[in-house]
């Protein structure tokens, strides 16, 4: 499912699922008066329910452990539950390219345009 932000007018934007608008009487899932905050919102939202790919076993003797899908990938001083998550939403957005579209859209032209800068010299 993917979110998408449609302008209500009053300076307000309004968070739809996919298939819900409010031309048939949808309400919005949550109004924003920022559209950049409101595209954050939509390429995040289908992130937070999902399944996490990332978690920490803090009891190992060895240290804190990253486990990805159940297998060990490294190490984390201290057990970092911010990086943690961190890594959960990331992995979500890699693999959602509406998430992509809406980030990519909030982040705005220049920064894209950076970014295919540094993306062209690093390949």
């Amino acid at each position: 499912m993917f979110w998408r932000v449609v302008p209500l007018g009053d300076e307000r934007f309004g968070l739809f699922r996919s298939w819900e608008s409010p031309g048939d009487g949808d309400e919005p899932f949550g109004t924003l008066t920022d559209r950049d905050t409101a595209l954050l919102a939509a390429a995040f939202l289908p992130l937070v329910d999902r399944a996490r790919s990332f978690s920490v076993d803090l009891e190992d003797a060895g240290g804190p452990v990253l486990y990805r899908d159940g297998r060990a990938v490294g190490r984390i001083r201290h057990g970092d539950p911010e990086l943690t998550e961190a890594l959960n939403l990331a992995d979500g957005l890699a693999r959602s390219p509406a998430s992509i579209a809406s980030f990519l859209e909030a982040a705005g032209v220049a920064a894209l345009e950076l970014a295919g800068k540094i993306q062209v010299r690093r390949t």
